[in-house]
């Protein structure tokens, strides 16, 4: 039990991770300018109305509208500090004690 639970785990991971790749790549981003959290939320909300679509016309629409949506979900850009990171002091050695 506890090891199907995992492969539904790891399943769902790759399949974030592949929706993911291929937004990227229709974006012309790199798949790590995406945020996972803002994919798999917004991923139970299009995957059960693409799967009632009667056909593959509004399956394809669906497809696109989500493809769209999942564009937004990218990360912002990040400040680079102005300073680079502080580095921390050497530990000052001791002399090594005599017997």
């Amino acid at each position: 039990m506890v090891a199907q639970e995992l492969d539904v785990a790891m399943l769902a991971y790759h399949l974030v991770r592949a929706v993911i790749y291929r937004t990227a790549r229709k974006a012309g981003l790199e798949p790590r300018a995406f945020s996972f959290t803002q994919v798999s939320n917004v991923l139970p909300v299009f995957l059960p109305r693409i799967a009632a679509a009667p056909d593959e016309r509004p399956a394809r629409k669906r497809s696109a509208a989500m493809l769209y949506s999942l564009s937004q979900c990218k990360l912002r850009q990040r400040k680079r500090s102005s300073r680079p990171r502080s580095v921390w002091p050497q530990p000052k050695t001791y002399p090594a004690r005599h017997a």
